[in-house]
């Protein structure tokens, strides 16, 4: 296990972490996402272009035949009060939590074996990458305890206001530089924003990115801006009428100015999103069809009585009310109509998962092919718009049970063109987040990078005084 540094401090070091509701945020909820990103661990992590790699797992290897996943974990690593995290345990976590997290793709799972403290196999019916690639969830002690994880903070104290955290000793990358985190709620973005600047907080989780460029700057402040593999997207309901015709999904991607939406309604603050992948994924295939400005098509096709007037649904406030009113005006310049209902979103979840919607403008995962598979196979567990193409089926199923790169490579390419052949919805832009941390911390993390999971890494710049002031 690695040694974290060795401390040189009289007293103990925090960092304050603020975080601005949103309209229709659960404060709780809010809260409690914050510290169990700090608390908890994964058996791998994936990286910005989704290959896996070692975290808790130091390494792993596949049989020749495909059937096994064999594991090793780091030896030594325990959870928050002191238990192990041998194989056993983690087998027996699996045994709950896969399914959970690999819907339908967890049926590829024979069973598992463990072999020693530290190594296990995991036995499959067939050869699945996807298997591999789910083991990025949390690891906790015990399902629906997710205070007590392997991460590199542990909580303290939970109140309706905030939430204490300290230092993992244990933590399996070395000890952190930080002694305590402390997790502060506030009733806006512009709120927690006024407190750093006077010092109170250290890092803002979120500064939001429809407030950014308003926020009044400051060179204590450094805020770090990264592109997510998460997509604003229109996902339809294919079951309705209208959407049941491929070519008229085909023509409502033609209709968006995928650069001039970033531009206006995100205030550049993104990326167009001209596929159905992740551009920086591995596998991604640049040479695939996308989806291309086309607005004189797209009037042909909804014009001579072929007008089309839908519903869509959308979480309120920003920014997704910015994008509904800049997607409206595109889709109005093509003879199309569409009506908004912005809805909280535990109204917008519970429509979503009862298929009680004819469209939905929300941002969807199109990094994680598990999570495309559950989301677009014609039997994915997440597939609440009833989407349903053999030929994207096949291609799902390829890179699910491909037992080599250049496998997963081929069906990927077949995915991106079955899916610009019959979108189940419209892409609009790849979505970006903003961080905020003051300058008396510093942390080796470049622009565009999210610093959140380095955050062990963080230490002080300016003196104990300024770090332990909290």
């Amino acid at each position: 296990m690695a040694a974290g540094p060795k401390s040189t401090r009289q007293t103990p070091a925090t960092l304050t972490i603020g975080w601005g509701l949103r309209s229709g945020s659960n404060p709780k909820a809010a809260l409690q996402l914050i510290a169990d990103l700090l608390a908890s661990g994964q058996l791998v992590t994936l990286s910005t272009n989704r290959r896996p790699r070692p975290s808790l797992a130091r390494a792993w290897s596949t049989s020749d035949d495909g059937l096994v996943l064999r594991l090793s974990l780091k030896p030594g690593l325990k959870f928050h009060d002191g238990r192990a995290l041998d194989s056993a345990t983690a087998v027996q976590i699996l045994k709950v939590e896969l399914p959970r997290a690999l819907g339908p793709i967890s049926e590829d799972i024979a069973g598992f074996e463990v072999r020693s403290d530290t190594d296990f196999d995991i036995k499959l019916h067939r050869p699945s990458a996807l298997v591999l690639e789910g083991l990025d969830i949390a690891i906790i002690a015990e399902p629906g305890s997710p205070h007590i994880g392997t991460g590199s903070y542990r909580t303290t104290a939970v109140s309706d206001s905030g939430i204490e955290m300290e230092a993992n000793q244990d933590y399996h990358l070395g000890r952190p530089n930080i002694d305590h985190v402390s997790i502060r709620l506030y009733p806006s973005v512009r709120t927690a924003w006024a407190e750093m600047l006077r010092g109170q907080i250290d890092m803002l989780y979120e500064v939001g990115l429809d407030a950014l460029d308003s926020l009044q700057p400051s060179p204590a402040v450094h805020v770090y801006t990264f592109t997510r593999h998460y997509a604003y997207t229109v996902h339809f309901n294919v079951r309705k009428p209208p959407f049941q015709d491929q070519k008229v999904r085909r023509a409502l991607n033609m209709a968006v100015d995928r650069k001039g939406l970033v531009a206006t309604a995100l205030q550049g603050h993104g990326e167009p999103d001209d596929s159905s992948v992740w551009p920086r994924h591995w596998a991604f295939d640049p040479s695939a069809p996308r989806f291309a400005y086309q607005p004189a098509e797209a009037s042909r096709r909804f014009a001579n009585g072929k007008s089309l007037r839908f519903k869509c649904l959308t979480l309120d406030g920003p920014p997704y009310e910015r994008l509904a009113l800049e997607l409206q005006r595109q889709l109005q310049a093509v003879g199309v109509i569409m009506e908004v209902e912005p809805l909280p979103l535990d109204k917008l979840n519970a429509r979503w998962q009862a298929g009680d919607f004819e469209a939905q403008l929300i941002e969807l995962n199109l990094g994680s092919m598990g999570y495309q598979y559950r989301r677009w196979h014609s039997g994915g567990s997440d597939n609440y718009g009833g989407f349903s193409s053999p030929l994207v089926d096949s291609y799902l199923d390829a890179i699910r049970h491909s037992t080599s790169d250049a496998a997963y490579e081929s069906g990927m390419t077949g995915f991106q063109r079955a899916m610009a052949a019959d979108p189940p919805a419209v892409f609009l832009a790849w979505s970006e987040r903003a961080r905020a941390l003051s300058r008396r911390f510093d942390i080796p993390v470049e622009q565009g990078h999210d610093f959140f999971g380095q955050l062990w890494r963080a230490r002080p710049t300016s003196g104990e005084r300024a770090a332990s002031r909290n």
